[in-house]
């Protein structure tokens, strides 16, 4: 039995948790919420194609994805507490992106970019452990917890 994947074949995402084997996924457009710990610990999954309705991402649904780098989140308005933590995401926009819950990219050791024009809350430890140089916010961002950046030394 293999132990991934063929390369070329794509998972369609349309709720609950997804193999853990899985290297490309689209997610169903009746989806509007990603949910919790949906693709978690998928050390396989390459690639990840949404669309303009997903509302928002649960809690660790890709935490751990060390061969994600990129994801076009720019209609999300809500990221769950430690949704892309221990990722392999190196940059992100995220154009519509309101709350950014706790430890959402704790321990993102690639993450060098973000851009979050519309930001308003910023969780505990959001960016805990990345290497982020190059940051986005609005100026009427509502409230940044404690520990937003700990870690981050290149800022």
């Amino acid at each position: 039995m293999a132990d991934h994947q063929p390369e070329g074949e794509v998972y369609v995402y349309r709720g609950g948790r997804a193999p853990n084997n899985i290297t490309h996924a689209i997610i169903d457009k009746s989806v509007k919420v990603i949910d919790e710990r949906a693709f978690h610990m998928n050390r396989y999954l390459l690639s990840v194609e949404t669309h303009d309705g997903i509302d928002g991402i649960a809690g660790s649904a890709f935490r751990g994805c060390y061969s994600l780098t990129n994801l076009d989140i720019r209609s999300v308005r809500i990221l769950g507490s430690y949704a892309f933590a221990d990722s392999g995401l190196t940059e992100v926009d995220c154009d519509n992106l309101e709350i950014i819950e706790d430890s959402v990219f704790s321990c993102c050791r690639s993450l060098g970019r973000i851009t979050v024009p519309k930001v308003k809350r910023i969780g505990a430890c959001a960016f805990e452990n990345t290497i982020l140089t190059d940051v986005v916010f609005p100026k009427e961002v509502e409230f940044v917890e404690i520990n937003a950046f700990y870690g981050n030394s290149s800022l």
